[in-house]
């Protein structure tokens, strides 16, 4: 069973950049989602965090392009990471795997653009966590 995610969000911090010995560059990208979601009486505004790596030009575009705050559109699928942590224990985390990542704007082109809409339904930088 083929499993596909799109995510759009902002990302959190610059991308990192790095090149494997055979000489193809990655990045590993720290991407935000947020929701409004009911809490008690009252609505809040839910962020979510998600590893995205990226491979190739697009790594070496995204690292050349993307800064913390920017935008991004990336398509792939999900894959579980395993290691074994320094205290000896066993760790996971989930990292999508992308294709595809584009980068749709910077976090101040979006706020010109539509300050009504351009987080998530009119939530203010505040709300922001970067």
């Amino acid at each position: 069973m083929h499993c596909e995610v799109t995510l759009i969000g902002n990302l959190g911090r610059d991308p990192e950049v790095k090149t494997s010995n055979a000489g193809t560059a990655w990045a590993t990208l720290s991407v935000a989602t947020t929701r409004r979601a009911k809490d008690g009486d009252a609505w809040a505004n839910v962020t979510e965090w998600h590893a995205v790596k990226v491979f190739g030009r697009e790594a070496e575009w995204l690292g050349r392009d993307a800064r913390k705050g920017s935008q991004v559109y990336a398509v792939g699928h999900i894959e579980t990471e395993r290691w074994t942590g320094k205290d000896g224990t066993e760790k996971q985390r989930q990292v999508i795997v992308a294709r595809s990542c584009r980068v749709l704007g910077s976090r101040g082109a979006q706020a010109e653009a539509a300050p009504s809409t351009a987080h998530g339904g009119g939530a203010s930088d505040d709300d922001i966590p970067f």
